[in-house]
């Protein structure tokens, strides 16, 4: 059954692309003008005629039960799916005219459950800029409250996470993926209920590094309350 899934998505067709691709636009006042998407084909609706604004610096929240949308309009910004009816502008320009990896080069992102790979602690930071200096990695623990546990680790930065964080609690790995969306410094910011699975002490510290980051960006958040 994994294996026909997999197939599935290797005969999908990519997307038409442009002759040209336009450029990023300096200012990210991003506008979503009525739109549309559903899974399988059409038969299941994800999202019917919704239309925000998200202004640059501005923190806008969509707030709203599990299988409310809110993740499709996230896959929709980072350009993994496209509109079915509808537009999403991008300081004037239409989204999908954009140069994908350009576009998503601008966004930084902290997910639900964020992925950590059987890699050092600090390579899994340098995965928000992967030339990134061991001195930028610290200063980015250090932002998202990383650094105090990293180095109470076997190794330090140096020790290895475990696939999927394996050898961390829930609140360090997500301490972790903060301190990538740091390192990334991206002008965009989508987080995906980044404190939903948290106890309340790893919650308020993880909140405070939030408030931090999300400072003077422009911010999407996805959240159940």
């Amino acid at each position: 059954a994994a294996a026909e899934r997999i197939f599935a998505v290797l005969d999908t067709p990519l997307p038409p692309r442009p002759a040209a691709f336009s450029p990023v636009p300096a200012r990210l006042d991003i506008r979503f003008e009525h739109v549309s998407f559903a899974y399988a084909d059409g038969a299941r609706p994800a999202l019917t005629g919704v239309s925000f604004t998200l202004a640059p610096g501005e923190r806008v929240a969509l707030v709203g039960a599990s299988g409310g949308g809110k993740t499709t309009i996230v896959n929709l910004l980072r350009r993994f799916v496209m509109p079915g009816d509808g537009a999403i502008n991008v300081g004037g320009v239409d989204l999908t005219t954009l140069d994908p990896d350009a576009w998503r080069a601008q966004i930084g992102w902290v997910a639900q459950a964020p992925y950590l790979f059987n890699l050092s602690a600090a390579d899994n930071i340098r995965m928000g800029r992967p030339d990134a200096s061991d001195y930028d990695v610290e200063a980015a623990a250090r932002a998202a409250g990383a650094h105090d546990f990293i180095t109470r680790l076997p190794e330090g930065y140096e020790t290895r996470c475990g696939e999927r964080g394996l050898r961390l609690s829930g609140g360090q790995a997500q301490r972790i993926a903060l301190a990538r969306a740091f390192l990334r410094d991206a002008p965009l910011l989508i987080l995906d209920e980044p404190t939903s699975q948290l106890d309340p002490e790893s919650e308020r510290q993880i909140g405070a590094a939030l408030e931090a980051l999300t400072r003077g960006r422009t911010t999407l958040v996805i959240a159940h309350r």
